[in-house]
């Protein structure tokens, strides 16, 4: 019981390292030490997430040593092996440079542009573009009807839901009252198998079209009437409904490309002026 609940208490403690001062040990509880670095029980404490088992906890825990191990272990080999380190510190010192530039353009630059795109301006490029808008996929809007006796005929429940649209959402909630129905509406575009995965369809897929929009089938006890009010399919213009989101994003890239290409004329400008950048 002893050996096993060590065991936990280093599972515990083992997930964070703590890189401490090379030339000093750390204050707390040192659980590993490697060379001048040590991983500590406060640190690990700290951010220990919770586990299903103690089996788990030691499972994790001990991948994660072996990670920080393995870090060091390479890392000191490789220092010992590579004489030539001259590509390497041409990578960090690129990677340096483009963290500054990344944090320059997001927190001085792109922080600037309006963020604000009217509708009539999706508007105007959806229409512009349109070509470039087709769809990949099968789209419908649609309601259905849930009935929890489906071995009983209905035939009257079949009609009213075949008949019906999606402005009749009002009269088919008042139908389902104090009833076994349920009505759900979708009025927002939504893929095709996604939306049969919502009503537990298991037929033809390719039986759903602009002829044949009604269907009903049994699925766990339950009938389901479901009507396909419009269905758009591959190939087909994207509605602006489902293009407005990406072409927010367009407009946005598009502003972005515009103020970096102003920022960088500006700054090859200003340097030409003051000397610093020489074009032969």
């Amino acid at each position: 019981m002893r050996f096993f609940a060590l065991l936990i208490n280093i599972a515990i403690l083992i997930l964070l390292s703590s890189c401490a001062n090379k030339n000093k040990e750390p204050q707390g509880k040192i659980i590993v030490k490697y060379g001048n670095e040590y991983l500590l029980e406060e640190d690990i404490i700290k951010k220990l997430p919770k586990f299903n088992s103690q089996t788990d906890s030691i499972n994790y825990v001990n991948s994660l040593i072996d990670a920080w191990l393995e870090q060091k272990l390479f890392f000191d080999e490789a220092k010992i092996k590579i004489t030539d380190s001259s590509k390497i510190c041409r990578k960090i010192e690129d990677y340096r440079k483009n963290l500054y530039v990344n944090e320059y353009l997001n927190n001085h630059v792109y922080n600037s542009i309006n963020d604000k795109v009217s509708r009539d301006e999706i508007e105007e490029y959806y229409n512009k573009y349109l070509d470039n808008y087709k769809l990949s996929n099968t789209y419908v809007k649609a309601h259905y009807m849930t009935i929890l006796d489906p071995k009983a005929s209905h035939y009257y429940e079949y009609e009213t839901v075949r008949k019906s649209s999606l402005e009749d959402e009002k009269e088919l909630i008042d139908y389902c009252i104090g009833t076994g129905r349920k009505v759900y509406f979708l009025k927002d575009w939504i893929e095709l198998e996604d939306f049969l995965e919502i009503i537990h369809y298991q037929g033809d897929i390719n039986g759903f079209s602009q002829n044949q929009n009604f269907v009903n089938y049994v699925y766990d006890d339950m009938r389901y009437l479901v009507k396909i009010d419009e269905i758009i399919t591959e190939g087909d213009t994207m509605p602006l409904e489902l293009a407005e989101t990406l072409i927010y994003q367009v407009i946005m890239k598009n502003r972005k490309d515009s103020k970096y290409q102003q920022v960088k004329n500006e700054l090859k400008t200003n340097a030409i002026n003051s000397g610093k950048l020489v074009i032969n």
